[in-house]
């Protein structure tokens, strides 16, 4: 991966050095290029991870053509388990993590999404292993600020609505975020082809027509379509408005959990 700011690379590194597990992505090496004039300045920047097969959007479109739940199931969970044990990592509260003891150990990582969500596939005999990357604009605090931060770099589709109404945010920002992956993640392995992630997006974006909070944006005649997991009722006055999870993404939640509780209560019985 390339970055040609000095401060994101050094940063990055430092998140990457802090974080130890299986479901979060390895750096193996860095590499720092100079100018050939001198003095000699650091003009580029590369960050050297394992080679993936892809992410866990190419791990969707490789399964739906032949979706398997039965087979499928136990694998499913133990990726999901596997990435919430490292979501539970860089949020400080693993007390085998190297950083536990650290003063600022409390991380968010604020942009999960199926792009920064590794596949690696080891051999043919099974899909492999999910892990967490893009750690550039994770940031870590102290007891003191683990609560009140506001977050700029993310996606908005995974992100919560906090964020689009400038409040504070805390790490569940970013539970709210592998919530919201998890959802696309099932609807396409356990439902097939029919529910992809591409598809699932334009029915989100289909149902959900919010209001931006922040005054700037407020345009009441002019509703804003766009594709999230909640939809945002018209702000009254100078209040943040009120949120509820998308119909179409209820309607998922209860399209996937009884076909899947069934396959996952079938495959242990």
């Amino acid at each position: 991966m390339l970055s040609t700011s000095k401060d994101d690379f050094n940063k990055e590194v430092g998140n990457l050095q802090r974080l130890d597990h299986p479901h979060i992505v390895r750096l193996l090496f860095t590499i720092t290029v100079k100018e050939f004039e001198q003095p000699a300045r650091d003009v580029a920047f590369f960050l050297g991870f394992p080679l993936a097969t892809g992410t866990l959007e190419s791990l969707c479109d490789y399964i739906k053509p032949h979706p398997s739940p039965r087979q499928h199931a136990p694998w499913m969970l133990d990726q999901c388990l596997g990435l919430s044990k490292a979501l539970n990592v860089i949020h400080g509260n693993d007390e085998s993590s190297p950083s536990y003891n650290d003063e600022a150990k409390y991380g968010i990582h604020s942009d999960i999404k199926p792009k920064n969500i590794l596949w690696f596939r080891r051999s043919s005999s099974n899909l492999g292993t999910l892990q967490l990357a893009n750690f550039g604009s994770t940031t870590f605090h102290s007891e003191e600020t683990k609560s009140n931060n506001k977050i700029y770099a993310h996606t908005k589709t995974y992100a919560p609505p906090e964020v689009v109404c400038a409040e504070d945010t805390s790490r569940a920002f970013d539970i709210w975020g592998l919530g919201c992956v998890f959802l696309e993640f099932l609807s396409c392995l356990v439902l097939g082809s029919e529910n992809c992630p591409k598809t699932f997006a334009t029915a989100r974006s289909n149902a959900t027509t919010a209001f931006q909070c922040r005054p700037e944006f407020q345009t009441p005649s002019s509703p804003i379509t766009f594709d999230t997991f909640y939809s945002s009722a018209t702000p009254k006055s100078n209040s943040a408005g009120r949120s509820a999870v998308s119909v179409v993404v209820n309607e998922a939640v209860n399209e996937v959990k009884f076909p899947f509780t069934a396959v996952c209560l079938d495959h242990l019985f």
